[in-house]
């Protein structure tokens, strides 16, 4: 666009450079023709000069405008260095740590043995008959000697002061004293693991049976209860059936609740498979939860326990509300009304609870040591 520009101003500055020249020329024929015709009002020489000078200023204005136009098309280099962005940097100097300095070597001082005493010198002490003076080390290996309470001399001074705070320790603080008897720790013997003999034969304490009552329980008397197992009981590792499901458990129990308790503890004693298999169980029973004793139905017998008592107060009431309402001098009742109630609460308050469990009732029983059918079952390998 600024060439387009640069080419018509161009033009334009030719354009009016031919007009003057034309000009020119025909003022230059006007004054041929006004030189050889005389006039009176002419004035030749000062148009000459006004010519020169229009011509002059022409001439510099078409000069001082190409020069403005070639300087505004052709950018400076000062100023594109100018307009180029300058990156610096804004990080602070990288300062390298200086080094670590060097690992002192502890060198263990060496320590010189000691020299034996020789033996001439010990003999000519001896034939001297002058006692021996130890050595500076001697006195250091060597305790000090101190006097004990009995005033004899022992041996050395830590060996007498832990005898002396030993016995004051014993004398003050006896070992019947509470304090005594909590300082004692509990020694307990050291066990060592094993292995099981054989897995396939094995049924491991702790393991959960699952059995149905043949038998009702009352606890009213002690007695025996039979159960049958209701599913297939394995081996330790699983693979072999040691007690075959409807194996009958024969247990024991002692009757006789205390007042509070809702369970009885049955201890089952042996269990006997189809195939004639026992074995001594000598486990104690449990409910599903592996919580100790079975649970039932108790009766608390309060109608027994209360009910005569309840009565004797009735009819003493009774008793006193008629002597109130009769106006005569005769006396209703006496004063053993109190004391027969008191009586007959004593027989009937201890009446012990009873607990009841139904025959079909599913009860838990927990295995209490291992048990071994190794002597009764043995194993094939089919083809």
């Amino acid at each position: 666009m600024a060439l387009f520009d640069f080419l018509n101003k161009r033009n334009v500055s030719a354009h009016q450079a031919l007009n003057s020249d034309n000009v020119l020329g025909r003022e230059g024929e006007q004054d041929l023709i006004d030189d050889e015709v005389p006039s009176v009002n002419r004035r030749k020489g000062k148009n000459k000069v006004t010519d020169m000078i229009g011509l002059a200023a022409i001439l510099g204005a078409g000069i001082t405008m190409l020069y403005v136009i070639s300087s505004d098309t052709e950018p400076k280099p000062q100023q594109a260095k100018a307009e180029k962005p300058q990156i610096k940097n804004s990080l602070p100097p990288l300062v390298m740590p200086p080094p670590p300095p060097p690992v002192e070597v502890i060198v263990p001082p060496v320590v010189k043995p000691q020299e034996p005493i020789p033996l001439q010198n010990l003999n000519q002490a001896s034939a001297s008959n002058k006692p021996v003076l130890p050595t500076w080390s001697d006195r250091k290996m060597t305790g000090g000697l101190v006097l004990t309470a009995d005033g004899s001399k022992g041996s050395s001074g830590a060996a007498s002061q832990a005898h002396l705070l030993e016995k004051s320790a014993a004398e003050t603080l006896p070992d019947t004293s509470p304090l005594g008897l909590k300082l004692k720790p509990t020694l307990s013997n050291g066990v060592s693991a094993n292995l099981l003999p054989n897995r396939d034969y094995l049924i491991t304490k702790g393991t959960a049976l699952d059995c149905a009552l043949e038998t009702a329980i009352d606890s009213t008397m002690p007695g025996l209860t039979t159960c049958r197992l209701t599913r297939d009981v394995y081996s330790d590792n699983g693979h072999v059936v040691l007690l075959d499901r409807g194996s009958q458990l024969v247990g024991e129990y002692q009757g006789g609740l205390t007042q509070g308790q809702a369970r009885i503890f049955v201890l089952w004693t042996r269990a006997k498979t189809p195939n004639g298999v026992i074995v001594a169980l000598d486990s104690p029973g449990t409910d599903a939860l592996g919580r100790s004793g079975h649970a039932g139905f108790v009766d608390r017998h309060f109608m027994e326990r209360f009910g005569a008592a309840i009565m004797l107060s009735l009819v003493k009431d009774g008793i006193q509300l008629a002597k109130n309402n009769n106006s005569s001098p005769v006396t209703i009742g006496g004063g053993g009304s109190d004391q027969l109630a008191t009586e007959v609460l004593k027989n009937t308050i201890n009446i012990p609870p009873t607990l009841y469990i139904n025959q079909g009732d599913h009860i838990q029983i927990m295995v209490g040591r291992d048990l071994d059918f190794s002597s009764v079952y043995g194993l094939e390998l089919k083809e």
